[in-house]
Parts: structure tokens; sequence; C-alpha cells
């Protein structure tokens, strides 16, 4: 789940990019995944570093942070549901542990 959010931001960010001078099938490795934009980056052996290059390095960070931090804010909701359940089950126990 967390991989299909990280990719769908990545390929958001990157969809208004200029990646002029590149073929179609450069174009679609660039926009669609890092390692693709990587990797073409190196192909064309060039000595200066293409501005999509950048891009693609900032918009993976970005979906990866989002994915940390929906992952972050669901482990806390997570938390504070069991330990409610938990503290319900523990109530219910010394209610029980008490009527004997």
């Amino acid at each position: 789940m967390f991989g299909s959010l990280g990719t769908l931001i990545y390929r958001m960010l990157m969809d208004g990019v200029n990646v002029a001078g590149l073929d179609a099938t450069e174009r679609a490795a660039v926009k669609t995944t890092i390692g693709g934009a990587v990797e073409t980056a190196r192909a064309l052996q060039d000595s200066v570093v293409p501005a999509w290059l950048e891009v693609a390095r900032q918009s993976f960070s970005t979906g990866f942070a989002s994915c940390c931090l929906i992952a972050g804010v669901t482990l806390l909701v997570l938390a504070v549901i069991a330990r409610k359940i938990y503290a319900r089950a523990n109530v219910n126990e010394q209610t029980v542990t008490s009527a004997h």
C-alpha cells in the first residue's frame, strides 16, 4: 500500500517536469520511477547533471516522507486504540477478581 502511495506521489510531482531532449522511452523511465531517472541520467553520460534528476530526487523524498508520516500517524492511532482496549480489559478483569 505504501509503495503504491509513494509511487503515486512521485508520478504526480514528476508529471509537469521538463524532460526535453529525451526520447519517449527515456521520458517514461524518468517520470515513472526514481530508478528510471537515475539510470537514464547515467546513460546520458553528460558531465552536467540534468535538472530533472534533482526534481526526481525531491519527488521520491516527498513520496517517502509522506508514507512515513502516514505510517507514523497510523501507528499512534493504533497504539491509542490498543491502550483503550487493554485498559477496558484490565478494569473488567479487576472487577471479576474482586467479585470472587
